[in-house]
């Protein structure tokens, strides 16, 4: 994280001949600040190792969790079910340290309705009998949203994550089902 800033501010006082010349236009991946959101699949899980596991991501570094408490080994049950049935995982993770904050088993449905209200869309998907809410108050919500609205028209599966409280937090494509 130091690094990425250190170079975000070196970026920043640089005039645009030399931003170029010093490597800030972007493209690079070594400065970009670690990731504290992952959708993915899980390909392996290890063993607890001094109450830690690994799960390994199809397309991300691995991740680590903390086991021994309800919550630890629940979403380890979780995972291994991700594992097993080759279902994507909602992960918010401790950047640095890439340690599992909040798990989520998302929905991989195409939408069949969106109803857009005052507080943001009721959205029904295929694949469920519940009725989801993505409210305005979303940071991506236009591109969720937009997202959405797509796939009732397509017919496209999405993967789609929320939490208790909060609604929808997460939209996109489905790159994990062998089916679109």
């Amino acid at each position: 994280m130091i690094r990425w800033l250190r170079r975000s501010w070196v970026c920043f006082g640089l005039g645009a001949s030399l931003f170029v010349l010093a490597g800030c236009g972007g493209g690079e991946t070594l400065g970009d600040p670690p990731e504290s959101v992952v959708v993915d699949l899980v390909v392996a899980l290890s063993a607890p190792v001094d109450g830690v596991v690994t799960a390994d991501l199809r397309d991300r570094a691995d991740v680590t969790l903390e086991v021994g408490t309800a919550r630890g080994d629940l979403w380890r049950d979780m995972l291994q079910h991700s594992l097993d049935n080759t279902r994507p995982v909602y992960l918010e993770l401790e950047p640095e340290t890439r340690r599992i904050q909040d798990l989520e088993l998302p929905y991989v449905s195409p939408a069949h309705s969106v109803d857009e209200t005052a507080e943001g869309a009721e959205v029904q998907l295929i694949y469920s009998a519940a009725i989801h809410f993505l409210y305005l108050t979303q940071p991506k919500y236009q591109a969720m949203l937009a997202l959405l609205q797509d796939s009732v028209t397509s017919g496209a599966s999405l993967v789609v994550s929320e939490k208790d409280q909060v609604g929808i937090v997460d939209v996109r494509p489905d790159t994990f089902s062998a089916t679109p």
